[in-house]
């Protein structure tokens, strides 16, 4: 059985479970499945694979009709013997990844349980998939992390319960990273005409902005901060209180400035009392005898 739901958003994810009725009676729910509607557009930084650019293991021959992706599809037919197509992506960046699959129009002949079978840079996953539906639309089918390169892929299995197995066009969406939450424990040391901030490292993000000003909530000035979780603050003027606050970006976007703002002032360094000389003492020669420092310490010299 097959029912259509319009009117969702393409991709948004919605959660769904099934259960059977009939007069008075009523089944337990179904397992809870995940789907993300797509427009089945074809993005430039999508990685598409067709059938034809599959690795083969068992018997597979090429088919031409109905609302195929592309000029054709694998089929196996499962008496033939174990086999698969593996679908493997060159992965550019690492991260997560929508997977569709396309595949024409099912029937009574082909599996309800068709392993799909992706390995990923957290183990692998099977997710079995009922090619009695309707097909020639892109299918969402889960969301899977991918370290860059080619270490993943996905099998279409023709171990089921169907006498055939098709085997179209997988397609990999990366999915942006979230924005980045905002920095915490900023802190300051003010020096001579300059500030050193620092703050907690953020989980996912590629930067971070120091903004500061000399009124308390506008911060005109701007440093970006491409490594680290630290950064100086030159040219100040010594004297001028500044007020500080600290966001994390990524290619999704910025977080939130810091809250509470930080206040700090550029100062001259407030040198240690050792380091001053208050009284020197000569003899008749004019030699030092004695040298006083402002802690009271006193070196004698004979």
């Amino acid at each position: 059985n097959a029912h259509i739901i319009p009117g969702l958003t393409n991709g948004t994810t919605y959660y769904f479970k099934i259960y059977a009725y009939d007069a008075g009676r009523q089944s337990q729910d179904s397992t809870i499945i995940t789907v993300v509607p797509a427009n089945g557009s074809f993005n430039a930084n999508d990685i598409l694979l067709d059938n034809p650019s599959a690795e083969v293991s068992g018997t597979w021959s090429l088919q031409t009709s109905g609302n195929k992706y592309g000029i054709n599809y694998s089929r196996s037919t499962n008496s033939s013997g174990a086999g698969y197509l593996r679908y493997r992506p060159t992965i550019t960046t690492t991260g997560q990844y929508d997977v569709f699959y396309w595949l024409p129009n099912g029937s009574s002949s082909r599996g309800t349980d068709v392993p799909f079978i992706t390995t990923h840079s957290s183990g692998t996953t099977t997710v079995t998939v009922n090619q009695e539906l309707p097909g020639g639309v892109w299918k969402w089918l889960a969301r899977y992390s991918f370290n860059s390169g080619t270490s993943g892929y996905l099998d279409i299995s023709n171990i089921n319960n169907g006498t055939y197995t098709d085997a179209d066009a997988i397609r990999f969406i990366s999915v942006p990273p979230p924005i980045p939450t905002t920095p915490q424990n900023i802190s300051t040391e003010p020096n001579n005409q300059t500030v050193d901030v620092s703050w907690d490292s953020v989980s996912g993000a590629t930067g971070y902005k120091v903004k500061y000003g000399t009124t308390s909530g506008s911060y005109p000035n701007v440093v970006t901060v491409t490594s680290g979780t630290s950064t100086t603050i030159t040219n100040l003027t010594n004297g001028d209180e500044c007020y500080f606050v600290v966001s994390a970006y990524n290619s999704s976007g910025e977080s939130a400035n810091s809250t509470p703002e930080v206040a700090a002032t550029a100062n001259m360094p407030i040198l240690g009392s050792t380091l001053f000389v208050s009284d020197v003492d000569y003899n008749a020669a004019g030699q030092i005898t004695e040298i006083t420092y402002g802690n009271g310490n006193v070196t004698t010299y004979t």
